[in-house]
């Protein structure tokens, strides 16, 4: 159903010191379409989103809505003109209950009181989430939330405002399939209520199921937009990076030894669990969101206490308390929730890159030398195209999938005989995507096992020598290459006949 232009953004410019974030670009979005927005980390996608959404104001460019021009200085400008945003990383207070977020700002005094209309609040907060299928507590607090409840929380507080333009920033990183679903069948429902949608994400299965157009940016500059049906993934992928990227798919190098093991482990959200770990082997997790996947990861870390159960590395029975533990038995997490536990966001890049494996930076006197310290950084950023390539830049002030490159890049430098890594790719563009795919796989390949979880079960299938599907903190069952599919883990993640 298209309505005409509802967003029209014009010769938009915005430079930072040594960097020329976005460089004259001109975007438009019709009524009741999606429109899909591609590009590669640090092309200029969050620059773009912060200026529409009010968080940066641009050096350079114009903003129309519905043909009017706009001056959009802050949030609060962007909602009143109808643009709202859902953004990568969510606008949560965790302390507070469902509800309570959902209203902020919002709320309604009753009549003749000034207090809050807490009746009012919490049926407003069930309406909003009833409509779209999504089954939360609204009495609970964000913080006790999985990161997709709290992300459909934001979907619900967003969609209730009834903007003319909803910019979703990679709204399905982190949620499993069925999750994912629910998420597409919402956000048709929104585009043909005539809202325009801007869709930022980097995965392609979703760009050819839900969008209308796509629009590619690359280092800062408008590359172009083209008709659904005028791509092919070939073709986009192309367009986003600039060059053909080529996937290799990866030989098992599983050993026969058994690096970890773990017995009846009972936490969080866990029950119960046993499995094992061999050397040169990458295990998948993979199940719906709050199955227990993060929460299995967490308890082998130490950042979670586990209630019960064993853990062996190498035959040798660990006990790990803590993150610190963990790493003095040799093992290492690349966490979800890269900005509140992966990185020290006001540090620099290289220190965020070596903070993990200080003994490496040691000089001969035993005191850190910066010289290494340096080198590690400048090594990670060949390595994984870190962007923009400066040391001594903020972690906050990098892009979302940047952020994510550092904190993979820390996790390896310190050098684990075990690498439990958590959403490996979640905002990652394409080629990145494969840059990291290739690194995991040359790890296994120097000996080191992996335990990853991924929402995305293609890239559990393409990385796992074997599967284990968990339901309700359980797990469920365990799938080798040949046995493990989409639908396979999907049918044992849905509630299936046990197997394994």
């Amino acid at each position: 159903m298209d309505m005409g232009v509802v967003l029209h953004v014009k010769n938009l410019s915005k430079s930072f010191p040594g960097v020329k974030a976005l460089d004259n670009v001109s975007i438009d979005v019709n009524g009741g379409e999606i429109l899909a927005l591609l590009g590669e980390n640090g092309a200029g996608k969050s620059t773009f989103i912060k200026i529409v959404s009010g968080a940066f104001y641009a050096d350079s460019g114009d903003i129309y809505i519905e043909n009017k021009k706009v001056d959009i200085r802050s949030p609060v400008d962007a909602v009143r003109n109808g643009i709202n945003v859902v953004h990568q990383e969510l606008n949560i207070v965790p302390w507070l209950d469902v509800t309570t977020n959902f209203m902020l700002g919002r709320e309604r005094a009753k009549q003749f009181i000034n207090i809050i209309d807490k009746e009012y609040s919490l049926k407003k907060t069930q309406e909003s989430l009833d409509r779209l299928g999504f089954k939360i507590d609204i009495t609970k607090k964000m913080q006790v939330l999985s990161f997709a409840e709290q992300q459909m929380v934001e979907v619900a507080k967003v969609i209730s405002t009834n903007p003319k333009v909803i910019i979703l920033d990679e709204p399905t990183a982190s949620l499993a399939q069925k999750e994912r679903e629910n998420l597409y069948r919402v956000v048709e429902s929104i585009k043909e209520q005539g809202v325009g949608i801007i869709y930022i994400t980097h995965i392609f299965d979703e760009v050819f199921r839900l969008a209308d157009r796509v629009t590619v940016l690359r280092d800062g500059k408008y590359i172009g937009t083209k008709d659904r049906a005028e791509i092919d993934e070939k073709s986009l992928i192309k367009m986003v990076v600039g060059r053909e990227v080529h996937s290799i798919p990866r030989k098992s190098t599983t050993q026969n030894d058994i690096v970890l093991e773990v017995k009846n482990l009972n936490a969080k959200k866990v029950h119960n669990v046993s499995f094992n770990l061999k050397r040169g082997e990458i295990l998948g997790i993979a199940g719906l969101a709050g199955a227990g996947r993060s929460e299995i990861v967490r308890a082998l870390f130490g950042a979670d206490k586990k209630d019960s159960g064993e853990i062996l590395v190498e035959g040798k029975k660990v006990e790990i308390n803590s993150p610190y533990d963990a790493y003095k038995s040799g093992i290492a997490l690349v966490p979800e929730e890269r900005k509140s536990e992966g990185l020290m966001m006001e540090m620099t890049m290289e220190y965020n890159n070596a903070c993990a494996s200080l003994g490496k930076t040691l000089n001969f006197l035993h005191m850190i030398s910066y010289k290494k310290v340096k080198k590690m950084a400048h090594d990670a950023i060949k390595k994984f195209g870190i962007n923009p390539p400066d040391t001594k830049r903020k972690a906050k002030l990098y892009s979302g999938g940047n952020q994510q490159k550092i904190v993979v890049s820390k996790c390896i430098e310190a050098d684990p005989k075990i690498l439990l890594i958590d959403e490996p790719t979640r905002g990652v563009d394409v080629g990145a995507k494969e840059e990291i795919h290739t690194i995991l796989d040359k790890m296994v390949g120097e000996g080191k096992s992996i335990i990853i979880v991924s929402s995305e079960l293609i890239e559990i299938l393409k990385l796992s020598d074997r599967v284990l599907v968990i339901r309700e903190g359980r797990i469920v069952s365990e799938l080798n290459r040949e046995e493990a599919s989409q639908e396979s883990i999907m049918q044992f993640a849905m509630g299936g006949n046990i197997h394994g």
